[in-house]
């Protein structure tokens, strides 16, 4: 079969610039886009971090007399979690996540703690990595207690701690904490890399981020 080609001058330009509001007007369809009637953004993905790959990422960094490490047995998602360093009286094993490069979100995470009840603390603190159980901290455990924390932090926020601490004297349960399923979700919502969208000048697009 022969095949001849020829070119062909369309008759109108398909060139343009996302300017006029119409372009995102509420007949056109997003998905994964964030539209303000000035511009179009892809949104950003979620942070979630599940330590099942059983090393930190770069964003992460501890501190104290003993570090935290991703160990196995996980009560929550998956099979690991990250757990507080072996301390003795008066110490501390500090976890900490830089958010400098995030914008404002809002998060939670699950926590696990077996501590002398009222003395022997889990505690988490937002942009306060000095935090101490009598002072500085968001949210703090002692006892047996597990659950679900929640929070949110502005676009400024620098740091989110989690910090095992004990008071002078005494051990009691398992002495010590874990925290795993860390989720912080962008406030202007989330999506997963991906945008989609129809609109009167190009009609079906799609981005990768």
């Amino acid at each position: 079969m022969d095949l001849a080609l020829e070119p062909s001058v369309l008759p109108s330009s398909l060139a343009s610039t996302l300017t006029d509001a119409g372009d995102f007007d509420g007949n056109a369809v997003y998905d994964g886009m964030d539209v303000n009637k000035t511009s179009l953004q892809i949104l950003p993905q979620d942070w979630h971090y599940t330590f099942e790959t059983g090393s930190f990422e770069p964003e992460w960094s501890t501190s104290g007399s003993a570090q935290w490490s991703i160990v196995s047995g996980s009560t929550f998602q998956g099979t690991k979690w990250a757990k507080a360093g072996r301390i003795t009286h008066n110490q501390e094993s500090g976890l900490v996540l830089d958010v400098s490069q995030l914008p404002a979100a809002s998060g939670s995470f699950k926590y696990r703690v077996s501590s002398e009840s009222s003395f022997d603390y889990l505690l988490f603190c937002i942009d306060n990595t000095g935090c101490s159980r009598f002072s500085g901290y968001t949210q703090r455990w002692s006892g047996s207690p597990s659950g679900t924390q929640t929070f949110t932090i502005p676009a400024s926020a620098q740091t989110l701690t989690w910090k095992y601490t004990k008071d002078g004297s005494v051990n009691s349960g398992s002495d010590t904490a874990w925290v795993d399923d860390i989720l912080i979700t962008p406030t202007g919502g989330s999506g997963n890399g991906e945008g989609n969208w129809t609109s009167d000048i190009f009609e079906i697009g799609r981005a990768h981020v």
